[in-house]
C-alpha cells in the first residue's frame, strides 16, 4: 500500500490552523498503517525533500541530516520517524521513500499543490512565451523524471523484505536552473526560445 499525501499548500493557503494540518497529515497515514498491518501489506509512506532546510550541495542520501522546518516538512519528517521506528522497534513492514525533485508530464497546479516543479513552470514559460526566465543564484539540485520514480517504487514493493525503512529515491544527475533551460530549449528546436 502507497501512501502519498502531497498536499504542499500551506495551512493558512488552505484555511488550517498548523496542528490540523498536521494531524491531516500524520492521522491518514497513521490510519493506513494499522490498516495495512492488519493484513499482512507492506506500507509504503512518500516522503519528501523538504525536510532538508537547506540541502547541502551534491547529491543527497539517506544518511544526509535532515532539518525540516515548516509544517509540512515536519510532516514529511514524522512519517520517516514512524517508518524507521515501526520497522526497527516493531518488525512491520513498512518504508519510507524520500523524494527529491519530480517532473513529469501532466503535472499541474492545484488547491493542495499551488506550485508545480521548476522543470514543470520552464515548460510551461517557454510554451507560453518562447522564453525562459532563470534565478542565476539558485542552487544545482537532482530532477528526476516522476514515471522512473514508478520503476523504483515497484521495485521496492516486489522485495520479499526490506534491510532498512528509508530509501532516497532521487536522480544523481544534478542540473542548475540554466543547464535545465538549456536541456528545455534543445528540445524545442524549431522555436526562437531566449
Amino acid at each position: 500500500v502507497v501512501h502519498g499525501a502531497a498536499v504542499t499548500a500551506s495551512p493558512e493557503t488552505l484555511g488550517q490552523t498548523p496542528e490540523r494540518y498536521l494531524r491531516d497529515h500524520l492521522d491518514a497515514a497513521l490510519d493506513l498503517v494499522a490498516w495495512a498491518h492488519a493484513r499482512r501489506a507492506r506500507v509504503m509512506l512518500i516522503s519528501s525533500d523538504a525536510v532538508f532546510r537547506a540541502p547541502p550541495p551534491g547529491p543527497l542520501d539517506e544518511s544526509t541530516p535532515i532539518q525540516p522546518q515548516g509544517v509540512y516538512a515536519v510532516a514529511k519528517a514524522a512519517l520517516e520517524q514512524i517508518a524507521h521506528t515501526l520497522h526497527a522497534e516493531h518488525d512491520r513492514d513498512i518504508l519510507a521513500i524520500r523524494l527529491g525533485g519530480i517532473f513529469g508530464p501532466g503535472e499541474r497546479a492545484r488547491a493542495s499543490r499551488p506550485r508545480t516543479s521548476l522543470i514543470g513552470r520552464m515548460i510551461d514559460q517557454v510554451l507560453d512565451s518562447a522564453c525562459i526566465t532563470v534565478d542565476p543564484s539558485a542552487p544545482a539540485r537532482a530532477w528526476t523524471f516522476a514515471p522512473d520514480v514508478g520503476a523504483a517504487v515497484r521495485s521496492l514493493l516486489e522485495r520479499p523484505t526490506l534491510a532498512d525503512a528509508l530509501y532516497h529515491v532521487a536522480s544523481e544527475e544534478l542540473l542548475t536552473p540554466q543547464a535545465a533551460a538549456a536541456a528545455i530549449r534543445a528540445q524545442l528546436p524549431e522555436q526562437n526560445v531566449t
